[in-house]
């Protein structure tokens, strides 16, 4: 089952993105909202354990039904890639805060759409799950910083560029060079 998993404001699923999505997996998904209206700021202890309770409801609904999200939410796709789960990252527009994420998959915005690639697979991060796991639990029991050999598994994934298919590549490149076709054919007729 395919969820798109959206939110509010830059959360929002993108709009344009439903005359992309191939009407097969458009009929047969869920769509849903993971935001919660928040009652009280900073949040009381009773609003607190509600958060979490839902958050762990909605992931194990992920980690058990889905087999394929689409969302342009980072704290949908980043547990959603730790399940195993194909993550399609589609969002309307580039944000810092997704430089890391998309060393692992391509960040989809309104002009790639056309692109899609609507069966990712599942990407293999135990290597990395791993070595961030141990990173925090050594620093959480004030061991020290990281042995060579896990410095080397965070230079590799660090050292990654953004995820660019050949097809976002050549949309983009056609639609930079529109304006100066445009131009140059103008002139050619006059």
């Amino acid at each position: 089952m395919t969820y798109f998993i959206g939110g509010e404001g830059p959360g929002e699923m993108p709009p344009s993105l439903k005359k992309f999505t191939p009407p097969d997996i458009r009929t047969a998904s869920i769509y849903q909202h993971q935001r919660e209206a928040v009652k009280s700021f900073p949040l009381n202890d009773a609003d607190a354990i509600t958060a979490r309770r839902l958050a762990a409801e909605l992931l194990e609904t992920y980690r058990t039904h889905a087999t394929r999200v689409v969302t342009p939410l980072l704290h949908a796709a980043g547990p959603s890639l730790a399940m195993g789960i194909p993550v399609i990252l589609a969002r309307k527009d580039l944000r810092d805060r997704f430089s890391a994420i998309n060393r692992l998959l391509p960040l989809y915005t309104p002009q790639d759409f056309p692109v899609i690639d609507w069966n990712p697979k599942p990407l293999d991060l135990e290597d990395l799950k791993r070595c961030l796991s141990t990173l925090v639990a050594r620093a959480l029991a004030g061991a020290g910083g990281p042995t060579e050999a896990e410095r080397r598994t965070l230079d590799t994934f660090y050292a990654r560029q953004p995820c660019l298919t050949q097809e976002i590549i050549a949309a983009r490149i056609k639609r930079a060079a529109r304006p100066f076709w445009k131009k140059l054919l103008f002139r050619s007729w006059h």
